[in-house]
């Protein structure tokens, strides 16, 4: 049995779509072959521990959102999001900061490029960043996941 594709819009727009997504995650939930779940910006060890944090934070959704992406040949990639309502763009440091404080470092493939080669360089010649400059690279990366929208 194979899912070809799946699109919704979000939020879900009225009550049939809504039926549809739930029939749609729980036929995906039955049939696990079919489906890859990404969470790029956590280690796959840390995603629990990192859901369980944000979950934490003052007006934080309870479950992270599953958007469909990447769907061939049959296999369908989820996107995991995790929504935060009542933000907005001046609270975007101080969100930053509350998951950061979770202690939970994001994947080093999500950190800037240039900044990945420069740390690994930096550490084969012995010399590794400084904890500041390492920490300023983490911020930036939660920071750049962090899309606020407005109605």
């Amino acid at each position: 049995m194979g899912l070809s594709e799946i699109k919704f819009h979000y939020p879900l727009q009225g009550d049939r779509e809504k039926t549809l997504a739930q029939k749609a995650i729980e036929t995906i939930n039955q049939y696990h072959f079919q489906v890859g779940f990404h969470w790029a910006l956590v280690e796959k060890e840390n995603y629990e521990r990192f859901l369980d944090h944000l979950r934490t934070i003052h007006g934080a959704g309870q479950e992270a959102l599953m958007i469909p992406d990447n769907i061939m040949h049959g296999d369908i990639g989820f996107t995991m999001n995790f929504r935060f309502d009542g933000y907005q763009y001046p609270d975007k440091d101080a969100l930053v900061q509350k998951i950061m404080d979770g202690g939970i470092a994001p994947r080093n493939e999500t950190l800037d490029t240039k900044f990945g080669m420069r740390k690994k360089d930096m550490e084969c010649l012995g010399m590794p960043l400084g904890k500041e400059e390492v920490e300023a690279e983490i911020r930036r990366t939660f920071a750049r996941n962090l899309e606020l929208y407005s109605d």
